[in-house]
């Protein structure tokens, strides 16, 4: 607790040197002790020192795989990050661990498929994987045929087998609150508007989003607007 209280005081008066030696030492004396580990983890993450609060999350996931607050951290560093690549290997670890977490399963898939058209097929193809997924998403969607999270699952997986008309069926009768619109959400359907003509609508709906809260996939998905 003082080395970090000491580390923020010395970023706060300039001492640039003097702070990471002090959040080194933090980690230092809070390795091994998954408690200690989350309370700096999290102080680091409110004070926007990243790096620090990734290894602090990292180290107690190691520690105790099973703390899903550890594991959650892991997943908000590596969205700050903005690597896709990144995000899903952290998904898929704890998909290993949830296997059964419909918000899980849901995440890693619609990361797997961003990746999809940037992996090699390894024994299945990528017709299959894409399929695979698609089923799933189906799947989640009978369960909670209310969740846009899904939806945009559903849809992704559509574009990507070239039925834009079919994506944007599963869009009909939904109606999303503000706390659902995802930048992945609003890019999806954007993308879906865009390939059935409706490029007019995409650019409304993304003109709200920032880029720097779009992954370089999606991205590409709304290159054209």
């Amino acid at each position: 607790m003082q080395k970090m209280y000491l580390a923020r005081c010395n970023a706060q008066l300039g001492e640039k040197s003097a702070a990471e030696n002090n959040w080194k030492r933090a980690l230092e004396s809070a390795a091994g002790d998954p408690a200690k580990l989350i309370v700096l983890a999290d102080y680091a993450e409110k004070n926007a020192i990243i790096e620090v609060a990734g290894l602090a999350y990292e180290e107690a996931a190691a520690e105790a795989p099973n703390l899903w607050l550890a594991q959650q951290g892991r997943l908000r560093i590596a969205q700050i990050s903005g690597d896709t690549q990144r995000i899903h290997a952290v998904l898929a670890s704890m998909l290993a661990l949830r296997p059964n977490d419909p918000a899980i399963q849901n995440e890693e898939a619609y990361t797997r498929l961003l990746l999809l058209t940037q992996q090699e097929s390894q024994g299945e193809s990528l017709k299959e994987k894409v399929e695979g997924i698609k089923a799933l998403a189906r799947k989640l969607l009978e369960a909670e045929p209310d969740s846009l999270p899904h939806r945009t699952l559903l849809a992704l997986a559509l574009l990507k087998q070239n039925r834009p008309q079919d994506a944007l069926a599963v869009y009909n009768g939904v109606n999303a609150s503000q706390k659902e619109l995802t930048p992945s959400a609003v890019v999806v359907h954007a993308a879906t508007l865009a390939l059935n003509g409706r490029e007019a609508d995409a650019r409304i709906e993304m003109s709200h989003l920032p880029k720097n809260k779009i992954l370089p996939e999606e991205q590409a998905l709304v290159s054209q607007l």
